[in-house]
This record gives C-alpha cells, structure tokens and sequence, in this order.
C-alpha cells in the first residue's frame, strides 16, 4: 500500500530577545525564524524541498500600525515565503480585552490594534468536516478553558482556545489540533508539589477534559455520516511535562488514546545540561510535544527530534518539535 510523508512542527515564537528588549516586530522574527530554517540542512522548510507539512505557531501575533497597510503577521510572512497557507486563530485582542497590563509595555509601543493568538501554516489541502458537504475554509478557534474576563491582563486569566481543522494528504483526511495550555504566575516549573503548580495543573486537566470532549463528539460525527474514524494529530506548548497528570491523561480517551512522539536531539549534545531533553530554553523543561491519536492505524512515526539548531534562543525561548510521518494512503 502507498504512503505519503507528512513533517509536523510546533514552535512557540514569543519569548524572543528581540521581543523582549524592544518594539514587538512579528515580519522580523518570522524573517528570523526563515532565516534559521534555510541555513539547516536537516531543515522541513528549506526552500524548494518542502513536502507535506504542517507548522503549529504559538503566541504569534498580528499588529497593526496604522489605518492604511497590512497588518504585520508572523504566520502570513513564514506561509508567504514559503509557498503555503496560514490560518491565525486569536484568543486576545487589545480592543476588546484591553488591559495596562498586557498591551502598555514597551514591546507593543506605537501600535493602533495588537492581537495575539494561535496559527496554523500548512501546504495541504483543506479537508471537510463529517456534517459538512463541502471543504472549510478555515479553522475552528475553540475556548477549551472556562469563560474568563482578562481581570488581571496576564497569563492567570488569559483564555486557552484550540484551533481545529480537517486536512487532506493524499487521498486521506486526517484532523490537525493546534493547542496551548495554560500556565500560571507563581508556578514552579521544577515542583509539582507547590500549590500554584497543583493549581496549575488542574487548570491544564480541565483543558485537556475539553478537548477529550471534543474529539467525543467529533467520532459521534464520524459514525453518523458512516465515515472511518480519521487520525488526528495534536501539537502546541502544553506546559506540562510528559510524566504531569495532564499529559498522562491524553492517553485516557474513549476512543482517542494519544501517544506522544518520542524525540531526540537535532544536534549532539556539547555540556552535560543536554543529556536531559528538553524544549524551554530558561526552564530546561520538556513542555512541547507532538501527539498522534490513530484509531485505525494508518498512521506510522518515522522520527521526532527536538530542533536546538545554535541560533534558536535568540529568536525563541522554546525549541521548536518536528516529527515525522508516515500515512497509508486509502
């Protein structure tokens, strides 16, 4: 039976030097990240060999400038510059949540309208959901975190949403969730046991009981129409580590048991710090992952590596993740 290759990535690209020393500029540090992609040989998105792919951005950000103009958009430039498309999902938005503690600080100076978000950039073809008679034409952005306000213009009341969308590759539909979960002020990345971390993780349980409950519909779907049940693969910053309840929990579904890819290195090791995996730069704390859930079983991992290319940190505090697939074909 024939299959296709599919690259999956997730990066989160806040955090950044660049960022965090002056003026946000969402075209700069796509051009950064471009700029990294193109100088590795082992690279999913160096120009002319891009196969199927599917990139999952988080804490990305649209701005504008002024009344004339496109915005400046992080994902727009990385799909422009490659010959792809991005979908951005925003969950905060500087006209509708403002607050002086998110949108009056140095990095968003000089901006009419900021939003902050999720995004999808993908060269694959969009797919259609069970209930659906045509293709979408976009992701769904759905709230998988209790209804909040943005009371302290922070993390601790900033909503978590996943972006959600049927692809195709091939001839073969599978379901693509972009996530990021929560994590609180207070927390330590390094204590379970600390009571901002219990709280922490309880939040991140909850999200993570959402999405079980909307992949639940979702196969309900999939039997009404007398489809298969496709895979779907579930990326983002989870902010937990794989041993943290929450993660283990991925793998307690009805139907959807997720596994996590399993990761290497992309370059050797140079000090001993890197022996212990990990994907945050300051934490040294695994919290991205890529996970696949196949009932069927059409679905094979090749590799996953964590991309710690020298260069990274200065335009990410995360690692980005790449796995690679393998899809049988119908």
């Amino acid at each position: 039976m024939s299959t296709k290759e599919l690259t999956v990535m997730t990066a989160n690209l806040a955090g950044a030097r660049r960022q965090k020393q002056g003026r946000l500029d969402p075209k700069q540090t796509a051009f950064d990240f471009i700029h990294l992609m193109k100088d590795c040989s082992e690279s999913p998105i160096r120009e002319h060999l891009i196969d199927s792919i599917i990139i999952a951005i988080q804490e990305t950000y649209v701005v504008w400038t002024g009344f004339a103009g496109l915005p400046g958009n992080t994902a727009r430039t990385l799909a422009e510059n490659f010959g792809l498309q991005d979908f951005f999902a925003p969950y905060l938005d500087s006209d509708s949540q403002p607050h002086k503690n998110k949108w009056e600080r140095k990095a968003f100076e000089g901006f009419r309208k900021l939003q902050q978000g999720n995004a999808i950039v993908t060269n694959l073809r969009l797919g259609k959901w069970p209930w659906m008679q045509t293709n979408v034409k976009s992701p769904m952005n759905i709230p998988i975190s209790h209804p909040m306000l943005f009371s302290t213009g922070n993390r601790d009341t900033e909503p978590r949403h996943v972006v959600f969308i049927p692809l195709i590759i091939g001839n073969r539909l599978i379901y693509f969730m972009a996530i990021h979960l929560t994590t609180l002020s207070g927390e330590d990345r390094h204590d379970p046991a600390n009571e901002r971390s219990k709280i922490a993780s309880i939040t991140r349980l909850e999200q993570i009981g959402n999405i079980h409950r909307l992949l639940y519909e979702l196969r309900n779907a999939e039997k009404t129409a007398q489809m298969p049940h496709a895979p779907v693969i579930l990326a983002g910053d989870f902010n937990a580590t794989p041993e943290s309840p929450e993660i283990i929990n991925l793998s307690f579904g009805d139907i959807d048991r997720f596994k996590r890819v399993q990761t290497l290195w992309h370059c050797s090791p140079q000090d001993a710090s890197l022996e212990v995996l990990y994907t945050h730069i300051g934490h040294k704390t695994c919290v991205d992952h890529i996970f696949y859930s196949d009932p069927d079983d059409t679905l094979k991992v090749q590799s996953g590596i964590i991309f710690n290319e020298p260069g990274t940190e200065n335009i990410t505090d995360h690692y980005p993740v790449i796995a690679k697939f393998l899809i049988e074909q119908a």
